[in-house]
């Protein structure tokens, strides 16, 4: 059971150790309720299906975290746009592009410390 402070949160991720660290970090530390999906396809059908209070993002074997904003952001269009926190390799450069960045609510560059993601995610709605 979620506690009162806890969010449902959808993870994006198809980097297996990333995703297991982001959803332990926001499930078992943070009281957040997690589900996981590893595609946009995927995490766009169960974006669809759930009422999420927060989407965290990366690398997804079939896209990346922006393509996926992207697909949720045309999904809201006309309604309430949900948090969108992206998590990115610390080789991404395309920093200049802010089209992307628009619709994203933070962007983390990994390494990425457990605490500060939890604090992003709870500050979300406060």
């Amino acid at each position: 059971m979620v506690n009162k402070m806890g969010k449902k949160v959808l993870i994006a991720y198809s980097d297996e150790p990333t995703r297991r660290i982001i959803s332990q970090t926001l499930g078992f530390l943070g009281g957040h309720e997690t589900y996981v999906a590893q595609g946009i396809k995927e995490g766009l059908n169960a974006y669809k299906e759930n009422n999420f209070d927060v989407v965290v993002a990366g690398k997804m074997y079939d896209g990346n975290g922006f393509k996926f904003a992207a697909e949720i952001r045309r999904h809201d269009a006309g309604t309430e746009k949900k948090p969108v926190i992206i998590v990115v390799c610390d080789d991404y450069k395309d920093t200049e592009n802010n089209e992307k960045w628009m619709s994203i609510n933070k962007i983390f560059v990994r390494p990425i410390h457990s605490e500060t993601l939890l604090n992003e995610v709870n500050s979300i709605g406060e």
